[in-house]
């Protein structure tokens, strides 16, 4: 049976429909291990980098060969007699006539002053014959007649030879008008065939890309079947081999679990027990301990008791103590406040009677007082006192000082005078 196309493109693929698509799709590991190596078996068989079949590189063989005959660039072989004929139909000068130098003009004028000179010649020879043999301005006259009637039709080809020429200026215009009208339809149909050279060739190019871009679309789609079915089967294996791990391993974890639990349930049981004896000799120790605080409270209470009843009889005691001691304190401040009253009334007595026998104030005591101050002042007036001068008269004089200081002079020091009752506090203790 021959092989196909598509054959050479799936071949070694698991396409779905095929027995190899269902062999490798009912394939159901029941173990790790099965997983693991059916998963080995895969990886061992991954496909490798892709590589073009042989279709897919003649199909590359085939552009790249029409690629290299690409058509070279157009070449004119008439682009220059295009060009000198454009040249010369726009560089042709206006139609103009000058007879002087038409050719044909001057064979005419050779030709009729030639017939002109001859005829003159005969119509002259004819006169003078006429005349018997005698030249006469008659002869002349006639003759120059015949001349000028020659010359007249020399003239009279002017107009032809103009039409002539302008019928041979048109000519070769037209003339020049067809070469390039000629050059250019035959530059005309071989740039056409080259242009369909060209085309031929994009034609060939775009059904060779299109070929190939099929070819190999198709192939390497087929690779990537086959890589995309790799991958799919290595997944599906490692997701087996993982599942049927965690299985299996979930299984073991069990059974060991299960073996754990029961030796958790023994241990747990003889903690229990454990615990309940001790729970019991717990419950015996604390009511000891309650039984005995019990009886330990009872006699803290008492204890209490006796010191509350000790501190409150002494409390008694303080609170006599102190009303005895308040008393006599009070009758002490009486008895102070007495001989004060006794002292001052006496003191009094004593200022009044020395009163009326007070001294004046010298110049030279007032003089010491202007020149003392502070300490050495209070000193000094206290002294003045004790020697019998008045405490009022020295106030009065201390008072007047201390004007005239402060009032006679800006910078002048005023000074801090005592009140009568420390002169007279000051005079108690000089006393």
């Amino acid at each position: 049976m021959a092989t196909t196309k598509k054959d050479k493109l799936t071949e070694g693929i698991s396409l779905p429909g095929t027995s190899q698509y269902y062999q490798r799709t009912n394939t159901n590991p029941s173990s790790s291990s099965q997983a693991s190596q059916a998963l080995g078996n895969v990886i061992n068989n991954a496909p490798g980098q892709y590589e073009a079949s042989e279709t897919v590189s003649d199909a590359y063989s085939q552009l790249q060969n029409t690629l290299q005959n690409k058509p070279g660039e157009y070449q004119s072989k008439y682009n220059d007699k295009i060009q000198g004929l454009l040249d010369n139909i726009l560089t042709q000068k206006d139609f103009s006539y000058d007879f002087n130098s038409d050719k044909l003009y001057q064979n005419y004028k050779n030709q009729y002053m030639q017939q002109g000179k001859q005829a003159m010649l005969d119509t002259q020879a004819a006169a003078t014959a006429n005349t018997g043999g005698f030249g006469s301005s008659y002869a002349e006259s006639v003759g120059s007649q015949a001349y000028q009637q020659y010359l007249t039709q020399l003239n009279d080809k002017i107009p032809e030879l103009y039409q002539l020429a302008l019928q041979k200026y048109q000519m070769d215009t037209d003339k020049m008008y067809n070469q390039l009208s000629a050059v250019s339809g035959q530059e005309d149909r071989e740039y056409g065939q080259y242009r369909d050279s060209v085309s031929d060739w994009q034609n060939d190019r775009n059904y060779g890309l299109n070929q190939y871009n099929t070819m190999y679309n198709q192939d390497y789609g087929a690779y990537r079947d086959q890589v995309s079915d790799y991958y799919n089967d290595r997944d599906f294996y490692a997701s087996q081999q993982n599942n049927l791990w965690n299985q299996e391993q979930q299984e073991k974890e069990f059974a060991y679990q299960q073996e754990r639990d029961a030796v958790s349930d023994s241990k747990w049981q003889q903690s229990f027990d454990y615990q309940k004896n001790r729970d019991n000799v717990s419950d015996s120790q604390w009511q000891q301990s309650f039984d005995y605080q019990k009886d330990r409270d009872g006699v803290s209470d008492s204890q209490w008791q006796q010191s509350f009843d000790y501190q409150k009889d002494r409390d008694n005691v303080s609170d006599s103590q102190w009303q005895q001691n308040f008393d006599y304190q009070k009758n002490r401040d009486a008895v102070s406040d007495a001989q004060w009253e006794r002292q001052f009334a006496l003191n009094s007595r004593k200022s009044s009677s020395t009163s009326s026998s007070t001294k004046k104030l010298s110049s030279e005591i007032k003089e010491n007082i202007q020149a003392m101050e502070g300490d050495e002042l209070d000193e000094y007036m206290g002294t003045l006192v004790e020697a019998g001068y008045s405490m009022d008269d020295l106030y009065d004089y201390l008072l007047q000082i201390n004007k005239d200081i402060t009032g006679s002079s800006s910078s002048g020091k005023k000074v801090v005078l005592p009140s009568k009752q420390e002169l007279y506090n000051m005079y108690l203790q000089l006393k």
